[in-house]
Order: structure tokens, then C-alpha cells, then sequence
């Protein structure tokens, strides 16, 4: 991960001698000797093994025909212009390999521990360079987000581009002081993404309903929690057989890692057993437009108490009730 800027701009050489010559698969023998002959047209000695196993790392190659090496459709030529520098990535592929590095786990860790100190002000995240310890300031993260177009320099920092504000959103502990104003933008930001997982899911059971030949089930298909908070779910659903299917939508702006669960919708989940549907959208940050992933488990409550379990269960909040006198608890002020 310490050479991933290294990695980066061998990548972008890759990717650039194979757009200069309008292909997209070749022998990986050609493909490094075409990046070593660029070597005049950077500032050091081509690295083209590097790039190549970032570029594997990343799923952005793989076995083509022949033996030959193929790049992945994203990031293939297709007529796209390479990159004016041959260590840059072409304009049109940053995002799919920002998209892939935030799928890479240790890249993945760096960049959210720095995001931690970014915060959120009219509609754009951004990072004060005087806010950070040198230990932080010095993370290479904040320049493989350049490399890849998601961050730009501004006077006193990086103003990060729109593809990290549901990242951003979603850190649960930020490492600056964090105003009511600034974490009601937050939560605004993780409805936001919430609801598009949603109705992400609607969409999902009407397509499965029709599908399955029961078009007047998907017309039923109703997403709850816009005119009923309390239901304890999200979704109205039906099996084919008719019978209701209760969802309750959790939504990641990346991996799926942490969902939370309230008492109500514990309490609806035991009451109706396989009637009760988890649907844990994770890579929410895909849409409305692109497909991002989908956990379905029937049963939730019986999820939950299974044992052994690649789920840590744990209480997230706690619920006190006052049945009695409490003055004794009472402390003069």
C-alpha cells in the first residue's frame, strides 16, 4: 500500500500505451515493453510490473484469449484519448479505478482514516491542512484521491469531489469537533442515501413480481416508511403465493460492515418470523444510477440468534424506562 502512488502512475502508463494504440488485450511481454519505451516521456524509470499488479489487484485485468492480457471494459481504449502526461490516468477512467481502489481493503482503511478529518460545508467536503498532525497531513492517501480526480487543491487544503460526500457522511467517528449544523447535514446526506436504497428495493420486488408472472403483486409493492415511520420495516412485499413480505432496508455507502437495529423493528422482526425480510444494501453509493450490492436474509430475527455467526450482535443503543421513584439518583447541580 506505501507504493500505491507509485502503483497509480504505472497503472495510468499501462492504460495509456494501450489507448495510443486502440487495443484493449495484448501479450503481457508487449505490454511491458511498450511501457519501458515511454520511459523519455516521464519523470523516472518505468515501473511497468508495478502497474501491471495494481492492475490486477484492482480487477481491472485479466487472462484474455491466447494468453493474452486483457484490460477490464472500464478502463479499455474504446476509442477514448489517453492522458496529455503518460503517468496520468485518461479522464474518462479515473472514477471506475477510484470505484475499484475504494473495493480494495488496506486502500480502502487508508482512505477512510483520513476522511475522518474532512468535513462537510455547503454541499462539499473538504480538508484544512491546518487541522491535521503532521502523521496525517503526510498520508499518501490525500494524493492517490488527486490521482484519481476526487480531490483538487484549494488555498488552505483539498476540496474533495462528490463522489466522497457519502463516504464522508458516513464516518461514525469524525476526528474534528462536529457541530449540530454539520451532523444534521450528515444525517441528511445518509437519508438520502437510505431512501435511494429503497426504493432500489421496490424496483427489485416489482421486477421479481412481474417476473414471475403476479404483475397485480408488483403493483402492490409499497414503500412504507414514507407514510409510516413506526411499521418497523420499509418495504410491503408479497411472496408469489401472496403473502406479505415484510423488508426492512439497510444501506452502506461502501462495504456492508455495521447495520443498526431498533427495538421496534426487533420486536416486528420476532413477531413475524419468515415474513420478515432484511434486504442490506451495501456500495448504496452506486446509486439511483449503477447497481451496487444486495444481502437478502429471510428470517432476520432467526439471523440474529444464530450460532456460530459471521455477525457480531451487539446492542447499538440503550432504552431507559423510569418505573419508580429515581430521586435518589438525583445530584445537587
Amino acid at each position: 500500500m506505501e507504493h500505491c502512488d507509485i502503483a497509480l502512475r504505472e497503472a495510468a502508463r499501462i492504460i495509456n500505451v494501450m489507448c495510443e494504440r486502440g487495443i484493449s488485450a495484448a501479450d503481457e511481454a508487449a505490454i511491458l515493453d511498450w511501457s519501458d519505451a515511454t520511459a523519455a516521456r516521464g519523470d523516472r524509470r518505468p515501473q511497468p510490473n508495478v502497474g501491471l499488479q495494481f492492475l490486477r489487484e484492482l480487477g481491472l485485468v485479466s487472462a484474455g484469449d491466447a494468453g493474452s492480457l486483457a484490460l477490464d471494459a472500464c478502463v479499455a481504449p474504446d476509442g477514448g484519448q489517453p492522458a496529455l502526461y503518460i503517468d496520468r490516468l485518461p479522464q474518462d477512467t479515473t472514477r471506475w479505478v477510484f470505484v475499484r481502489m475504494m473495493r480494495h481493503a488496506e486502500i480502502r482503511q487508508e482512505i477512510d482514516r483520513v476522511l475522518k478529518f474532512c468535513v462537510i460545508e455547503e454541499g462539499q467536503a473538504r480538508v484544512c491542512w491546518g487541522s491535521l498532525s503532521p502523521e496525517i497531513r503526510a498520508s499518501p492517501a490525500w494524493l492517490w484521491l488527486q490521482r484519481v480526480d476526487t480531490a483538487v487543491q484549494a488555498a488552505d487544503g483539498l476540496i474533495l469531489g462528490h463522489e466522497l460526500l457519502p463516504h464522508v457522511a458516513e464516518i461514525r467517528e469524525p476526528a474534528l469537533p462536529l457541530s449540530q449544523e454539520a451532523l444534521d447535514t450528515r444525517l441528511a446526506l445518509r437519508r438520502e442515501r437510505a431512501m435511494m436504497a429503497e426504493e432500489y428495493v421496490v424496483r427489485f420486488e416489482r421486477d421479481r413480481l412481474t417476473r414471475a408472472g403476479a404483475p397485480h403483486l408488483a403493483a402492490a409493492v409499497e414503500q412504507i416508511s414514507l407514510s409510516d415511520v413506526c411499521a418497523g420495516y420499509d418495504v410491503q412485499s408479497f411472496e408469489i403465493s401472496g403473502r406479505p413480505r415484510l423488508i426492512e432496508v439497510k444501506s452502506c455507502a461502501g462495504p456492508r460492515n455495521r447495520f443498526y437495529l431498533s427495538d421496534n423493528e426487533r420486536r416486528v422482526a420476532e413477531a413475524n418470523e419468515d415474513g420478515y425480510w432484511l434486504a442490506w444494501v451495501g456500495w448504496a453509493v452506486e446509486l439511483p444510477d449503477g447497481e451496487p450490492e444486495i444481502l437478502w436474509v429471510k428470517d432476520l430475527n432467526a439471523a440474529l440468534a444464530r450460532e456460530p455467526s459471521p455477525w457480531r450482535v451487539s446492542s447499538f443503543s440503550t432504552v431507559v424506562d423510569c418505573e419508580g421513584d429515581d430521586a435518589s439518583l438525583q445530584t445537587p447541580p
